[in-house]
């Protein structure tokens, strides 16, 4: 494990977002051995008006460093004006904003010959503002492919490509893609907190109010619900089996309206990380169903881990990342595969103890920590090259 360390992590993630992810599971490892200054994502002067719930980031600027956690400190950067992801001179403007400010938290903090971290590709122009030791770039995702994403924004990533010391990817169709532009390009596939999911199976849930009135089989979902979800592959499984129910966790981003109609389908909301495995405790069958495009191609599925880690049974469509999990779960080619998977095993089942413990282990195999080890070696040998 990497230590003694300060790093500087631009996230494009707030710190105590419940739905925890890559960054969250990367930087509080790393905060174990090393200073890490984790610096929230900004927003623009518009967006508290679209999400009411962002006012409260107006207060979280105002407080300055948070300390969360022994050597772990948060830092929410101050508003800045909409459109930076369109216009160039926007972005730069903002940028500088953004700069200034953290360059003063960063001289408090202390912060010398740090680890630049960074996880959003508007921070090119962060590279060498901090006399930092080591660049890193850790992409999660392609981009490009979100909507709403504009040429700028793949013109911004390209660059900061071209200057970091080191990318990691978390998949091959990433690692692929930016290895041609940085040749020192890795692939650190996501991972599981097999750990926290271990309840699941060791007895100690408590079950939900709001699920504990849904009849089984109960078919579970969790994550970010919006466009990547086939929302039409949900639709045609709910309406062919009502007799079965489907329970969705997670934010709510997309026009969910013709799912909202059908009585065996329930959105819950975004629940707590910690309440996670209280649910998929009474999940029968556990799916991932994203549809198949540029976005999803290149995405390592966190959920798909933590299912395994529960011991769960998963369908998910047929993505890139999940086939080499075909051995423990079910991959549906289209639609009507999916159906036939998903009665397969609620008819025939699919939760002896052998296949429990095959899940399990695939799950212990792939966790956050072997992944923060593989990250803290290739961090070392960069830090050593560029010493040499």
């Amino acid at each position: 494990m990497l230590r003694g360390e300060q790093i500087i992590c631009i996230s494009s993630v707030d710190w105590d977002y419940e739905n925890w992810m890559r960054h969250h599971q990367i930087m509080s490892r790393l905060a174990k051995y090393n200073q890490v200054l984790y610096v929230e994502s900004s927003i623009s002067i518009l967006s508290p008006f679209k999400y009411p719930v962002r006012w409260r980031k107006w207060i979280k600027w105002a407080k300055g460093i948070r300390k969360v956690g022994e050597n772990l400190y948060v830092y929410s950067p101050p508003i800045v004006l909409p459109f930076s992801h369109k216009s160039l001179w926007i972005n730069r403007f903002n940028q500088k904003i953004l700069l200034k400010s953290l360059l003063k938290i960063v001289r408090r903090a202390r912060l010398n010959n740090p680890i630049l971290w960074l996880y959003t590709p508007f921070g090119s122009s962060y590279i060498g503002k901090f006399n930092e030791k080591l660049a890193c770039y850790d992409c999660a995702d392609e981009i490009t492919a979100f909507a709403g994403a504009t040429e700028l924004v793949g013109e911004l990533e390209r660059d900061l490509l071209q200057k970091v010391n080191i990318v990691f990817t978390s998949a091959t169709r990433l690692y692929e893609n930016k290895k041609k532009i940085n040749p020192n390009t890795y692939l650190v596939t996501n991972a599981g907190e097999a750990e926290h999911y271990s309840r699941v199976l060791s007895g100690k849930c408590k079950i939900p109010n709001d699920i504990a009135d849904i009849k089984h089989p109960i078919i579970g979902f969790f994550g970010g619900i919006s466009d990547w979800i086939d929302l039409d592959l949900l639709e045609y499984i709910a309406r062919i089996r009502p007799q079965w129910s489907f329970f969705m966790i997670g934010p709510i981003m997309t026009n969910i309206s013709q799912l909202q109609r059908l009585s065996n389908v329930r959105f819950v909301g975004l629940k707590s990380y910690e309440q996670l495995p209280d649910y998929v405790k009474i999940y029968d069958v556990c799916i991932i169903p994203f549809k198949i495009n540029k976005l999803t191609a290149s995405v390592n599925p966190v959920k798909l881990y933590e299912y395994l880690a529960a011991g769960k049974p998963v369908v998910s469509t047929a993505l890139p990342e999940v086939e080499k999990f075909r051995d423990v779960i079910d991959i549906a080619k289209n639609k009507e595969d999916f159906l036939s998977c998903l009665t397969h095993i609620i008819e025939q089942g699919s939760r002896t103890d052998n296949e429990i413990k095959k899940r399990v282990k695939i799950a212990l195999e792939n966790s956050w920590d072997s992944r923060v080890e593989s990250i803290s070696k290739t961090v070392w040998l960069a830090l050593d090259k560029k010493g040499s």
